[in-house]
């Protein structure tokens, strides 16, 4: 789907906002202007296209066709298609095409006078009159026949109640038939007399509406009128002298008449119906004339209205097909779910995203004709959010409920649309829980875009994004947090897969929070062995013990944080730390929970060649002491008795710690101390359906996520 001819023109007829920055404007409405949209002045032809050049030969039919996009039009040389997307002329068929049934078969058609469209289960039928007697039908690519009344030449037709309603030029009558399922015409006959009932000698149009039927034509003594048959059949108005020579209405019921120079909006309301003049000047004389907004026709002979906004209107004479749109209002819009893929490498994503979007906008506003304009759809790359503005028709749009209800909008078609589109691919990054600050929405959205930034330098591909942090449940493996990448779908590919698994995203983000924590945030604890011996302790253990070794340190910094209201605690250190990784984004919050991590054994290479054993526990924020010195005097003897089986128990209990007069005593000295800071990492291992590690779940429940076997 290609943004088309007749949208281009909606689209192009307004003021262009291309800045991306939102600002405070007034809405413009704007007037109607028309544009050339099939054929050239004075030239006839048989050429598919665009204008400058494509070619009609006098139109003198046209309907809507076999979809919402395609208008034909009836020529000397063949039923034409216009595409209102594409803005494409084509040619559904020839004049040359054999006709099946009825007394002309197996002739040629002459020129349709007029055609109209009915849509039967998934297909179509075109049915259309040629000055015969005969209703000519198009279906499974055939042109067919049925007879209609003796002597007839029919003019000008419609779909009315389930039956062809044809103006008989002849007889001066008004000829019906019925419709069987199939779409075949049966049981024709000419049901009224129309030079009695509306003067008419000649009949130039015929539509229907809700209201009854409308024909336009002319008698001896009047130019151009309407006359409105009532749905009792018996009741007939006249809609007044207009020279009128075509009548078209909308799916709406909105009602269009055609003068050779002018076209008009009515109002049935009795004998004095309310007209308007839409467009045109009367009595231009017949001379080509611009597109633009001084709108002026000439020869104009017939009149399809799509809606208020845009009508088609044709000129025998000119062999040209015009459209008079109405340029809607633009409004700024924005959508705050998952980005939108504008920029992926798949051609037609833009136009899926961009279709679904126009049902949202719609259903927001309660229209059927808004549209989005496609060059405007964007993501913010500081939000993330889609930015994009709604073409609103005029007669729809209101200044201040129009741009509440587009915020106030569910967006349900392009929240599906972007979650089966993202489904697509199934690259994710897993993280352990406990590390992951779930109380700060700003911390998660900063992780997220971290993730994010580094798999666009891994992939080398500026569009990659990133969901909010999600913990697992369900999944048989505890404490496991995913972040889903958002990716073209075309990456769906082994490529990537090893890509990403190389670049070891679960510990980018393992590092890219502890620097979001910075050094004044986070302290280690480091355990020696000997004597601190962990050789025999469970995996449910050694989380016992981890949660024992956060409790304890967060109850020292505790005492600290009183003392130092008294002036007893230590000096904060100085820390020299950037607060940033993964390609530039930086969080600059505070964090709104403590976490630790799981005990990591190193070995030192060098004399006494001991253990360490090493936790690194998070800070909910900064201390205005030296919480490193603070947590180094905590006194972990307890811990050492237990593991050494000295006290025997089924569970740890919490330590005792270095109290008041003890940090007061060891101010000074303690003062002087520094903390090496050992970074270590929760190995995840994070695609190719595989999850592995020992991560730690919510005190006191244990249970370790394995490792899947690989398909």
């Amino acid at each position: 789907m290609r943004t088309g001819r007749a949208l281009q023109l909606l689209l192009h007829a307004t003021i262009i906002f291309l800045g991306l920055v939102e600002c405070a404007v007034a809405h413009v409405k704007r007037n109607r202007r028309v544009e050339t949209v099939a054929g050239a002045y004075g030239l006839t032809g048989m050429v598919d296209g665009v204008p400058p050049d494509s070619r009609l030969s006098s139109p003198m039919a046209i309907c809507r066709g076999r979809t919402a996009d395609e208008i034909l039009v009836g020529t000397a040389s063949g039923l034409r298609t216009y595409s209102r997307s594409s803005g494409e002329l084509g040619t559904l068929f020839t004049s040359s095409v054999k006709v099946v049934g009825g007394s002309t078969g197996g002739s040629a058609y002459g020129n349709p006078r007029s055609c109209v469209h009915r849509g039967i289960d998934n297909s179509s039928v075109i049915y259309f009159v040629d000055g015969q007697k005969d209703v000519k039908y198009y279906k499974n690519n055939e042109v067919l026949s049925k007879d209609t009344v003796a002597n007839a030449s029919l003019t000008a037709m419609t779909i009315f109640g389930g039956s062809l309603y044809m103006t008989d030029q002849i007889n001066k009558a008004l000829v019906t038939c019925k419709l069987s399922a199939d779409g075949a015409p049966h049981d024709c006959l000419s049901k009224k007399k129309l030079n009695d009932t509306c003067g008419f000698n000649t009949f130039t149009g015929i539509t229907s509406t809700a209201k009854g039927i409308f024909i336009a034509g002319q008698g001896s003594t009047t130019p151009g009128n309407i006359c409105w048959i009532g749905l009792d059949d018996t009741t007939v108005t006249k809609l007044g002298q207009g020279e009128y020579v075509d009548v078209s209405s909308t799916s709406s019921g909105d009602l269009y008449a055609v003068s050779k120079t002018q076209i008009f909006h009515l109002e049935p309301a009795g004998s004095a119906p309310q007209l308007k003049t839409v467009a045109g000047v009367k009595g231009t004389p017949c001379l080509p004339t611009p597109d633009g907004e001084d709108i002026r026709f000439c020869e104009l002979n017939k009149i399809l209205a799509i809606a208020d906004h845009e009508l088609y209107v044709t000129s025998e004479r000119s062999h040209l097909l015009r459209a008079v749109i109405l340029p809607p209002v633009r409004v700024q819009a924005v959508f705050s779910g998952r980005p939108v893929p504008v920029g992926y490498p798949e051609g037609d994503t833009l136009d899926w995203i961009v279709e679904n979007l126009v049902k949202d906008v719609n259903e927001a506003l309660q229209t059927t004709e808004s549209l989005i304009d496609p060059s405007t759809v964007y993501v913010d790359p500081d939000t993330w959010t889609t930015r994009f503005v709604a073409l609103v028709q005029q007669s729809d749009f209101d200044d201040a409920a129009t741009e509440r209800a587009l915020g106030e909008g569910n967006y349900t078609y392009i929240t599906a649309a972007l979650d089966e589109y993202y489904n697509e691919t199934d690259q994710a990054v897993y993280m352990d829980s406990v590390m992951v600050p779930y109380c700060s929405e700003a911390a998660l959205d900063a992780i997220r875009r971290k993730i994010a930034e580094e798999a666009r330098r891994v992939l080398d591909f500026p569009l990659i994004y990133a969901d909010m942090p999600v913990e697992l449940e369900g999944s048989g493996a505890e404490n496991v947090t995913m972040v889903k990448l958002l990716m073209p779908a075309s990456f769906n590919n082994e490529t990537v897969s090893e890509l990403l698994e190389a670049a070891d995203l679960t510990g980018f983000a393992h590092s890219a929070i502890k620097e979001m924590r910075g050094g004044e945030t986070r302290v280690s604890v480091v355990l020696p062995n000997p004597p601190f011996n962990f050789s025999g302790v469970t995996p449910d253990v050694d989380q016992d013990i981890r949660w024992y070794v956060h409790g304890n340190v967060m109850k020292q910094l505790d005492i600290c944080e009183k003392l130092n209201a008294k002036g007893a605690a230590p000096a904060p250190e100085p820390v020299e730390d950037s607060n940033e990784s993964g390609g530039g984004v930086v969080y600059t919050g505070e964090f709104c929970q403590s976490s630790i991590t799981n005990r990591t054994e190193t070995q030192n290479l060098k004399p006494p060649y001991d253990q360490k054993n090493t936790y690194e526990i998070f800070l909910p924020n900064k201390y205005d002491f030296n919480a490193s010195w603070c947590v180094d005097i905590v006194d972990w003897r307890e811990l050492n008795d237990w593991l050494s089986n000295v006290t025997v128990g089924s569970h740890i209990e919490d330590a005792s710690w270095c109290g008041q007069g003890c940090i007061i005593a060891l101010a000074v000295v303690g003062a002087l101390l520094t903390t090496g800071l050992v970074v270590v990492a929760v190995v995840l291992t994070s695609k190719r359906r595989r999850l592995a590690a020992v991560v730690a779940p919510p005190r006191p429940k244990f249970v370790s996520a394995t490792e899947d076997e690989e398909d």
